[in-house]
């Protein structure tokens, strides 16, 4: 009898609390009201959502998908994306698009005078040499969905506000001051295009002198944010590794002894970073150019766009097509192994107590 009573209360209990819940939810919902989801549109060569919410939901449905269904997807808006995912599908496409991309170029005239002050003759004559400066924009926008929504400035809107990618961070203007934007890094002697870099001393001025994780105002009607990680210390322990050469295995039949064999004698894959990896989050590349043409790209990641965000590990076979850009090539096995993960998470602030609930 003891038990079915405190089972009993127990039910009340659990029944009381959803339903206290569910009411706070009712009148949440009332009082905030959800923004109504639309899809993209294309507006001054810039994909345009009328919220965030609209581009989250966009962002989400097709971030993890495959690459032929994010082309799909971008395709549709006849955009020129800042990182283009190529398929065998719509290589013609991205091949006249790249020609389009390279005579904006031309016209920019802070590109020009960038290529002039390096000695660099007929870059822009180059396609080869422009397809690897576009495959290099991974090092800043990372993630290769969000880097094919981002127009070929790095640019995307929402609302009535240009979000801008630079080399030092991302500025958020309204649509019709962007030319104050425009005004602004130029002063700041700050790269417009990706395609051109900052100053490395300019670069790392002006992202050390600007807070990390917060937007903030570095100008009227300019707002900046950047998410630059704070690379942890080293604990002294051993780093990754070298080449193959495992112990001797003798030939066996079982294929999954085979393939267990195959993968010990395979070389750790190092990883790399440099100091625009971790602008908007933290990743850690490595890639495998075992043909001149072909390569095996992996890499683990925690992105923050301020729009958006992605965290997770992905690895792809590539081959660089006649347009210059690497595109997905199919293979029949890809094997991932990852040895151990380990994320860090500022949590403090949740559990901080505000001025109003210390003591109580």
């Amino acid at each position: 009898m003891i038990k079915k009573q405190l089972l009993g209360i127990a039910i009340i209990s659990t029944f009381a609390t959803f339903n206290s819940c569910r009411e706070e939810l009712i009148m949440s919902d009332v009082t905030q009201p959800q923004a109504q989801i639309e899809g993209a549109i294309t507006k001054n060569g810039r994909l345009y959502f009328p919220n965030k919410e609209s581009l989250t939901f966009a962002y989400d449905k097709i971030k993890n998908a495959e690459d032929e269904v994010i082309a799909d997807y971008i395709d549709s808006k006849n955009i020129i994306s800042l990182r283009p995912i190529v398929t065998e599908k719509n290589e013609n496409k991205i091949g006249k698009q790249l020609k389009e991309r390279i005579a904006l170029l031309k016209s920019n005239k802070r590109y020009i005078t960038y290529l002039e002050s390096k000695g660099i003759q007929n870059k822009t004559e180059n396609n080869e040499e422009i397809a690897d400066d576009i495959d290099d924009l991974e090092e800043i926008v990372g993630d290769d969905a969000y880097a094919a929504f981002l127009d070929s400035r790095a640019e995307i809107q929402v609302a009535d506000k240009i979000y801008k990618y630079t080399d030092v961070g991302l500025f958020i203007v309204k649509d019709t001051r962007y030319n104050e934007l425009s005004q602004y890094l130029a002063i700041n002697n700050i790269s417009d295009d990706l395609m051109y870099r900052t100053d490395p001393l300019v670069q790392q001025e002006y992202i050390e002198s600007k807070p990390s994780g917060v937007e903030t105002s570095v100008q009227e009607g300019i707002d900046y944010y950047n998410n630059k990680m704070i690379a942890p210390e080293e604990d002294g322990g051993g780093g990754g590794g070298g080449g193959g050469g495992g112990p001797y295995n003798p030939p066996v039949g079982d294929p999954n002894i085979q393939m267990a064999n195959f993968i010990n004698s395979l070389p750790n894959c190092d990883t790399y970073s440099t100091l625009l990896q971790d602008l908007f989050g933290d990743s850690d590349n490595c890639v495998d150019r075992y043909e001149d043409r072909r390569r095996v790209k992996t890499k683990a990641f925690n992105y923050n766009y301020i729009l958006v965000y992605n965290l997770g590990v992905k690895v792809k076979h590539q081959y660089k097509g006649w347009t210059g850009l690497w595109r997905k090539e199919k293979v029949d096995e890809i094997r991932l192994g990852v040895i151990g993960a380990e994320f860090t998470y500022d949590y403090q602030s949740y559990f901080d107590p505000g001025p109003l609930n210390q003591g109580s």
